[in-house]
This record gives C-alpha cells, sequence and structure tokens, in this order.
C-alpha cells in the first residue's frame, strides 16, 4: 500500500492560534515537504510558540524538519519554543541526542530518562 500525505489519517496542517501556531497531523517522510513552506515562512522579528499536542506520527525527518526549524530561528535572533511535545518526540530526540537543541520541556524530557 502506498501512503500519501494527503490521506485523511496523515493531513498535516500549521494553524495560528492568537500568537501561537498550531502544528498537527503526521510529521514524517511523507508529509514534511507539504508543510516545510509554511513553516519556513513563520514570522521573524518576534518570538514563536509550536504547539505540537495534536502532532501524531513523527519520524526522523520530521524530528530533523524541528532542528531545521530550530537552526532557522535562532540564525534570526528569534526564540522558538516548542509546547505539548508528544513522549514519542521527547523519546526520539533524546536517543538521537538532540534534545537539549530543541529545548524539550524539561519534564517531557526527565520522564525519557527515567524510563
Amino acid at each position: 500500500m502506498k501512503m500519501n500525505w494527503q490521506d485523511s489519517a496523515l493531513v498535516t496542517e500549521l494553524t495560528k492560534q492568537g500568537n501561537r501556531w498550531l502544528l498537527a497531523g503526521a510529521f514524517d517522510r511523507f508529509s514534511l515537504m507539504s508543510v516545510w513552506p509554511q513553516l519556513k515562512a513563520l514570522p521573524t522579528g518576534s518570538d514563536i510558540t509550536l504547539d505540537l499536542q495534536k502532532l501524531g506520527r513523527v519520524d526522523s525527518a520530521g524530528l530533523a524538519g524541528l532542528v531545521q526549524l530550530r537552526i532557522k530561528a535562532e540564525q534570526q535572533q528569534v526564540a522558538l519554543n516548542f509546547e505539548n511535545v508528544p513522549q514519542q518526540l521527547c523519546h526520539m530526540a533524546h536517543l538521537f541526542n538532540v534534545d537539549v537543541l530543541l529545548a524539550l520541556p524539561r519534564q517531557n524530557t526527565s520522564e525519557v530518562e527515567n524510563s
């Protein structure tokens, strides 16, 4: 079965809610390129909060996308904060040793260390 990023279960969306952005759906090798132009175009000049609460499946490509987004934000001297980070993503970031680079919330990374 061929996987399609447009499959209703896999649709990835980036929406603005006030001064926060919500990333929802799968964030993997199939969906990353569909949402990447929007992520790269996030506003500069002010801090950004990216809420990951409704994020579904994440693979190493999705994790790499978040790392690239963090690097882009630092280059533009913009604070990028991640909120409601799924445990799966925290665990993967810890395994790839990028949890500190992504500045993930402490309570999530400490739970990974204890498991």
